[in-house]
């Protein structure tokens, strides 16, 4: 997707990365749904390092397939893992967070994560919460103090967690060794860690592809975070200085765009147009060849992509994931 009308968040995270890091150091993680999308878009990218998932199997599953992959090509290697559904602003200070994680996983041997000093009480957004201070090529490293699952989740008062001069967004750039990565998923998920054992076994052998495919209908989805944070006296974590935001929901769209003097804001592709009447504090997203009209509504996300037309208020915008397992449980692929 594109929220300027330029590139996609994929490119610009591609974009981004090789700057500093040579292509072919460079892999993406996919499923086949999105294999041509991300072929068409990272034109530069080589095929053989586009990895397919043959199933939707959550972060950490995804993280372990492209950890065995590379420690193939290079058991020295340390990978961070970076997520395309993110918008960043200053690369350089990106850059040297990158780096500084990447130093600490290596003369550590420890996983490291990265953070940003939040903004504002989100209720959506995992937190960490710093210890003992270090320092690398100039950034500042800690030691993780502790993991704070989402407030919307945990029941904690978000904005005691964001009034904590301690507390960081979690950004969820994981770096790490393989062999590290791998030695906490053995401790922690047994099951998956065998799986990916048996993967790598498959890795350019034979008939592969189906036996990957078959280790992944076996699998359980397994969110990476709820299995690394669980030794949290081991892990590091570096404060980035750069802009940050996770586009989990459309408030935070809201959030991060130019306003007009009634604190409305758009992000409007192509030919597509807004007229409003005293409306207020309301976001509309419209792909293009679209026109839409409020009035007299005020604190709205609204959202026209295809034939699809989304009406929420920014308040409550996380209740689309409601939505979208709804449409899952009916099969409505064409909405997805």
């Amino acid at each position: 997707m594109s929220f300027d009308g330029k590139d996609t968040l994929l490119e610009q995270t591609f974009e981004r990365v090789k700057k500093f890091i040579p292509i072919d150091h460079i892999y993406a993680i996919t499923l086949p749904d999105y294999a041509d999308e991300v072929k068409k878009f990272l034109k530069d990218l080589p095929k053989s390092q586009v990895i397919l998932e043959p199933a939707r199997r959550d972060t950490l599953l995804a993280a372990g397939y492209g950890a065995v992959v590379i420690r193939q090509k290079d058991p020295m290697a340390v990978i961070t893992n970076v997520w395309a559904d993110q918008l960043i602003k200053n690369a350089d200070d990106y850059k040297s967070a990158i780096l500084a994680g990447a130093k600490t996983a290596w003369e550590e041997n420890a996983l490291v994560t990265t953070g940003v000093r939040p903004e504002y009480a989100h209720s959506g957004l995992e937190y960490v919460r710093k210890g003992k201070s270090y320092e690398r090529n100039g950034v500042s490293v800690y030691h993780v103090d502790k993991f704070i699952e989402r407030p919307e989740r945990s029941g904690e008062d978000p904005e005691v967690v964001f009034r904590d001069k301690k507390t960081l967004w979690h950004t969820g750039f994981w770096t790490w060794k393989a062999d590290i990565f791998l030695e906490k998923v053995k401790k922690h998920t047994p099951k998956t860690y065998d799986q990916l054992m048996s993967i790598e076994k498959s890795l350019g052998v034979g008939d592969s592809d189906n036996k990957i495919a078959k280790i992944y209908t076996d699998s359980d989805k397994v969110q990476i975070d709820m299995i690394i944070s669980k030794d949290q006296s081991e892990l590091f974590v570096v404060e980035g200085e750069f802009e940050w935001l996770d586009l989990g929901d459309f408030n935070v769209l809201w959030k991060m765009s130019k306003k007009d003097k009634s604190f409305n804001a758009s992000i409007l592709n192509g030919d597509s147009e807004w007229l409003n009447v005293d409306t207020e504090g309301s976001f509309v997203m419209a792909d293009k060849n679209k026109f839409v009209a409020t009035a007299g509504v005020k604190g709205l996300a609204i959202v026209a992509i295809g034939n699809s037309v989304l009406v929420v208020p920014r308040s409550e915008a996380q209740k689309v994931k409601k939505i979208v397992e709804l449409l899952k449980t009916q099969k409505r692929k064409d909405l997805l």
